[in-house]
């Protein structure tokens, strides 16, 4: 076991959720949080993590890609990094640094002093309490070069021996019942994590606020006086379907995921698709999907949504720099407001709405809503009968999967 350094370390999964409550010790924060593994695909691992500080306002929700090929790793490799000793510890690499160019040239100086700055930006941000006074554009900033410098790290495990092991393993298991074409490289392709991540703050007015930053489905919700706000943004194929209004095959157009049955008009699709990048990677891939079974002789139908809503655009762990675009924003945080972190099998089984009820019903408690809103999830999930019986577009969303949670009741001291 290792020493007690009297640091928050990323939660683990554990036989019972894992839930803890911290009241106030120099914060004003109440934090229940919870991360269990329920996904029969990988029963042995929980790819979710999840880091919450009360003290220094943060918390995270991770949920690793791959389908079980070291994605817990991805996930618990984000949230390590806001342990406050490793924020502390990337700011002195840096001051000697191994890993960016030695060559004494204006170019090499120039790197080595932006990544020196932005070490330097992330630790005086994290590494700082709740209620220490900052500036808007500072604090957005360094969620920004946070999650950037995550998914640097993230994308660097795919080199790490122990997990190029772990796939080839996988491959040689796949090509031995469904066939050659699976290998190492193939499977880490789909390799990484989401994340959400909220850094609570006070400005120099005396005003609280709350900076979110997310890449791919997981999500924060904010509850203000009985109405839940979503603060982020998914990066998926069904938020860029919604955000163009994308139509149904009767015509209608999709604005929201509440039905997910829904059948996508193909060729509206195609019209909107000119217009913005993400649908043409969407049309693609259903282009794909069905030709693939026209080869096996079945004639396909139009796409749901339900068959394209866990395909995401963002996530940490992209091979390409330039393909990254976290999005990052700052909210105000008022006395009784309800700060909501899930991963995406919460938001998959369950409305908006049905988070919103949970939520009202258990606002003044954020242990008992972490439990609440699992236990729903989970039920939904596995298909347990209800009294009256489900609608049929909410029987429709089911999804077993791993279950993560964090919530902050934030109380104005």
């Amino acid at each position: 076991m290792p020493p007690n350094t009297g640091e928050a370390l990323p939660l683990r999964p554990a036989p019972r959720p894992r839930i803890t409550k911290v009241e106030k010790e120099a914060t004003e924060l109440l934090l229940g949080s919870s991360s269990t593994g329920k996904d029969p695909k990988h029963p042995k691992i929980n790819e979710d993590t999840i880091y919450a500080d009360p003290e220094r306002g943060i918390g995270l929700v991770a949920d690793g890609m791959g389908g079980g090929v070291a994605s817990d790793m991805a996930s618990e490799t984000a949230a390590k990094m806001f342990i406050p000793s490793a924020l502390e510890q990337h700011t002195l690499d840096l001051q000697s640094p191994t890993g960016l160019p030695a060559e004494d040239t204006p170019e090499a100086k120039q790197q080595r002093d932006a990544a020196y700055f932005q070490a330097k930006l992330i630790n005086s941000v994290f590494n700082s309490k709740r209620d220490t006074v900052k500036e808007q554009p500072v604090v957005e900033s360094a969620v920004r070069a946070m999650l950037t410098y995550m998914n640097d790290r993230v994308n660097a495990l795919r080199s790490d021996p122990k997990i190029i092991g772990q796939a080839q393993a996988k491959a040689d298991e796949l090509q031995k019942i469904y066939g050659g074409g699976y290998t190492a490289a193939s499977l880490l392709r789909g390799f990484g994590s989401t994340a959400s991540l909220m850094k609570f703050w006070r400005d120099e007015h005396g005003a609280d606020r709350v900076t979110v930053g997310n890449v791919g489905d997981s999500r924060i919700y904010r509850l203000r006086k009985g109405t839940l706000d979503r603060l982020t943004r998914d990066d998926s194929f069904v938020q860029a379907i919604i955000e163009e209004g994308v139509k149904d095959t009767l015509g209608e157009p999709i604005l929201d995921d509440n039905d997910v049955r829904r059948r996508i008009d193909l060729q509206d699709l195609e019209a909107k698709a000119a217009l913005r990048p993400e649908l043409e990677r969407c049309l693609y891939q259903i282009r794909l999907e069905q030709e693939a079974a026209r080869a096996r002789g079945v004639q396909p139908l139009p796409p749901t949504i339900e068959s394209i809503r866990h395909v995401i655009l963002q996530y940490l762990g992209m091979p390409n720099q330039e393909d990254f675009h976290p999005f990052v924003d700052t909210v105000d945080a008022e006395d009784g407001d309800v700060f909501i972190e899930v991963s995406d099998n919460l938001c998959d089984n369950l409305t908006d709405d049905e988070i919103e009820t949970i939520a009202r019903k258990n606002a003044d408690d954020p242990v008992r809503l972490v439990r609440e809103l699992q236990d729903a999830a989970y039920k939904r999930g596995h298909g347990e009968k209800t009294v009256p019986p489900l609608e049929p577009r909410l029987r429709a969303r089911a999804k077993v999967d791993d279950s993560s949670v964090v919530a902050f009741l934030f109380r104005r001291g």
